[in-house]
């Protein structure tokens, strides 16, 4: 095709007529990559100098407090309903990577830490976090006390109880 356009320039103009075409066409496409350079690089330029935050920065609605309690979960929920909140506790574990038959191990360990009748539980656990919410606990350091699969520590204002276990125990 190319051929026959040439043929067709050269046939009626001669040469110079044909070069100044040819010249014409990669004085365009030279034109058209720089504008498209151009835009390409606007874009990026104007993409990175956005704003990331507003210049005028508002105080924040509700200002920071001390540290709360966590929030209770739906099954943290039910035992307070039932028990009331000054008598249910959190037992978490730690140091459980090279544990077995953890929760196992821990739930045959309840009654042993909750001697009352209508005691109950809920097991709550994603990968190597465990944890338990415990009622009815009249006394956090009476049930650390009990516990015998690891040092206990004790944060009444959360009602939890914090075991780093001895995986030893776990086998």
């Amino acid at each position: 095709m190319v051929e026959s356009v040439k043929s067709a320039v050269e046939g009626r103009a001669g040469r110079g007529r044909w070069t100044m075409l040819v010249n014409r066409a990669a004085l365009m496409g030279g034109i058209s990559v720089i504008v498209i350079g151009v835009a390409i690089f606007l874009a990026l330029y104007l993409k990175t100098r956005r704003t990331r935050f507003p210049l005028e920065i508002a105080p924040a609605a509700n200002p920071p407090t001390a540290p709360s309690a966590p929030r209770p979960s739906g099954a943290l929920k039910t035992l307070e309903q039932r028990f009331g909140p000054e008598r249910v506790a959190r037992l978490v574990l730690t140091n459980t990577r090279r544990a077995r038959n953890i929760r196992a191990t821990v739930e045959a360990k309840i009654p042993e830490l909750i001697e009352s009748s209508q005691r109950d539980f809920r097991w709550t656990g994603t990968g190597s976090r465990f944890s338990w919410q415990l009622a009815p606990v009249e006394d956090l350091a009476e049930v650390a006390g009990r516990i015998d699969f690891g040092k206990a520590s004790i944060d009444p204002r959360t009602r939890t109880i914090t075991v780093s276990i001895d995986p030893a125990r776990f086998r």
